[in-house]
């Protein structure tokens, strides 16, 4: 079912949002990050990049669903081969540091701390870096993959059976729920690849008893109420605030390491306020005004299923060289590398007994051919005498369909 709910996620480890609410979990609310933590700038910096993209994709009414560290993790990968102002442009728009021990060791530190096996739940991150068998990269980048992300490395013909293998695995590391990253032919004549896959599957610590869900009123819009299958959680001690501005809500999974937070706008359909005032700061303050009071809990059950294509989001953002003939890639390769495929999958599932969330990144990369004049946008043209130069017929096209 997909409801007229608009969701984020932010993985801070992660964030959802839906509208009228924003999900996060958050382990950094049971094990505060000290400032000296090798990973409390790629947090920072990450959270950051989560709202600077929601803000991309928020332009419509459609329901949204990402994992910005899914995305991060991915591009901080191919940063580590950029170079000059290649390179700025992805840390800027990612806020990566300068500093490549910092960056590398953060991102290793925090990686480890998402998969670390824990009983309560299931999380987990996995990348890779697939090669083509005629591409030889350089050493020192392929060890840096796999010393600092813990990337599988692995050969594919990329114009045969590559994309199938790529995306079985993604499925495997996502438990089935990322089936198809990259579309038949999108990585035809490709270079490399580099993948990210993350999965989280939890239980509520207080579950809803699907008995007592019920068809209710959605308020998708001002004046129209939709019909949706509202879960309901009888009055228990819950850790809530209600502010002039927002109304919270913290629902615990199971191990009490990982929780949802609900921020739901205080005036209805006053998400857009809401979401134009979101910010880090913000959201630590808000979260500070949250305390323990007994009440019941109603909520709409839900899943959606996401797909973006990260190139002209990212060139909003900043990045641009990378997608083109200015591309600098010459920590990976010596050859002329652009990115000619960057797309992002999710899916999120909400019901009585949890939650389960699902995100993978794929980065195609490729090798510069010749010079290109590529007629892609409306054009004239006109058919004339060569000798003399008298125009036979002329005209335009503006829909080439």
């Amino acid at each position: 079912m997909n409801l007229n709910v608009k969701i984020v996620v932010i993985f801070t480890a992660v964030i959802f949002s839906s509208a009228g609410i924003l999900i996060a979990i958050d382990q950094t609310d049971v094990k505060p990050v000290s400032d000296s933590s090798p990973y409390q700038d790629i947090i920072y910096a990450n959270n950051q990049f989560g709202l600077d993209f929601y803000s991309q994709i928020n332009g419509n009414n459609d329901n949204l669903f990402f994992s910005p560290w899914s995305i991060s993790t991915a591009f901080a990968i191919l940063q580590e081969g950029a170079r000059g102002n290649t390179a700025k442009q992805i840390g800027d728009a990612f806020g990566f540091s300068d500093d490549s021990s910092q960056r590398q060791s953060g991102f290793k530190s925090f990686n480890d701390r998402l998969n670390h096996p824990n009983s309560d739940y299931l999380l987990s991150v996995a990348n890779a870096f697939w090669l083509s068998h005629d591409f030889a990269p350089k050493q020192n980048y392929v060890d840096v993959t796999k010393d600092y992300y813990d990337s599988h490395v692995e050969q594919v013909d990329f114009s045969a059976d590559g994309t199938d293998i790529i995306n079985k695995w993604v499925s495997s590391k996502t438990h089935g729920k990322i089936k198809d990253l990259f579309e038949p032919g999108a990585l035809d004549g490709a270079s490399f690849a580099i993948t990210n896959a993350i999965y989280f599957k939890g239980t509520w610590n207080k579950q809803f008893d699907p008995d007592r869900t019920k068809m209710r009123d959605f308020w998708a819009s001002e004046d129209s109420a939709i019909s949706v299958p509202m879960m309901y959680l009888p009055e228990s001690k819950q850790r809530a605030a209600l502010t002039e501005e927002v109304h919270l809500l913290e629902l615990p999974y199971d191990g009490d390491k990982i929780s949802m937070l609900v921020l739901l706008p205080a005036q209805r359909h006053g998400l857009s306020g809401l979401e134009s005032a979101l910010s880090i700061e913000k959201i630590s303050q808000w979260k500070k005004d949250l305390q323990e009071s007994s009440m019941a809990v109603m909520m709409p059950k839900f899943k959606l299923e996401t797909d973006y294509d990260l190139i002209p989001l990212l060139k909003s953002l900043g990045v641009s060289d990378a997608f083109g003939a200015d591309a600098d890639f010459g920590g990976i390769s010596d050859s002329n590398l652009f990115v000619g495929e960057a797309v992002h999958k999710a899916f999120v599932e909400i019901n009585e007994e949890g939650t389960e969330a699902a995100a993978a990144t794929g980065i195609g990369g490729f090798q510069s051919g010749p010079p290109t004049f590529e007629v892609d946008q409306p054009f004239m043209f006109v058919i004339q005498d060569n000798e003399s130069g008298n125009i036979l017929f002329m005209g335009r096209v503006i829909d080439p369909t």
